[in-house]
């Protein structure tokens, strides 16, 4: 700490033997260090995709559906059936752990949203969410997450 002055040293000497916030400082600093590696957990793009022998990286570029053989010049949706099918006849994509984020839409969903889960029906035992939020929904009246097991 060569290059604080005598007051910051002080006070860097002082937070330092405060060691509940030394190590908050600490924690803190894994913690951004791990989310900034968060696209690699939970992506809704594939990491690495081989298509026809080439390779791609869509992670750190946008590719169209022109370069996987669609008629489209916009940017390729990798969870849509027909670029699955594309991808798993003539490549292979390696996929992050979780396959969406924080602003994926499941086009595909047999049911309009809002909607209930099929497996909510009257009688049938707490759902996980239910079971989370039980003192919130306690206390509402006709709530969607526990109404039907009341």
């Amino acid at each position: 700490m060569k290059s604080l002055s005598p007051v910051n040293q002080a006070h860097w000497a002082r937070f330092r033997h405060n060691r509940r916030g030394y190590w908050s400082l600490w924690l803190f600093i894994l913690l951004f260090v791990l989310s900034l590696g968060s696209e690699l957990i939970a992506n809704d793009r594939p990491l690495l995709v081989r298509y026809q022998g080439q390779f791609y990286l869509p992670l750190f570029h946008d590719y169209s559906e022109a370069n996987f053989g669609g008629p489209l010049a916009s940017r390729a949706d990798y969870r849509d059936p027909w670029l699955e099918k594309r991808l798993d006849e003539q490549g292979w994509a390696l996929w992050a752990p979780v396959r969406f984020n924080y602003r994926t839409i499941n086009y595909a969903s047999p049911l309009p949203f809002p909607a209930r889960r099929p497996a909510q029906v009257i009688g049938s035992a707490p759902t996980a969410t239910a079971a989370m939020f039980w003192p919130i929904c306690f206390m509402a009246s006709g709530c969607r997450c526990c109404s039907g097991w009341r």
